[in-house]
């Protein structure tokens, strides 16, 4: 019985990593999943004729931009809640991974 209960719970936590697993946190499935619908296929949009395109902005002030939006520190042309409510969704490795892509979309 005791055996049993061991490989029950070895089953669970072998299925949570598995569920961990399945979150895409290649920086492109993130653009196209959250992003591109505003900023455009080539992150070349300028969002309501206010925002840089995204494209042309370093890496370190996309994660800066996108962190602070998280954390609710950021409301640039009055976007604060949309973006909020698409980056809180995010860690901080997919927001790694989106900003690497967001740079290469200028190449």
């Amino acid at each position: 019985m005791r055996v049993i209960k061991c490989l029950a719970i070895a089953s669970i936590f072998a299925s949570c990593a598995v569920f961990a697993a399945e979150k895409p946190t290649d920086g492109a499935t993130l653009f196209n999943k959250y992003c591109k619908q505003c900023h455009g296929i080539k992150g070349e949009k300028h969002v309501a004729g206010k925002t840089a395109a995204i494209s042309s902005l370093p890496k370190d002030m996309i994660i800066k931009a996108l962190k602070d939006y998280r954390s609710g520190k950021r409301s640039q042309h009055g976007m604060g809640q949309v973006m909020k409510s698409e980056v809180l969704k995010n860690t901080d490795a997919e927001i790694e991974a989106l900003a690497e892509y967001i740079t290469s979309l200028k190449k």
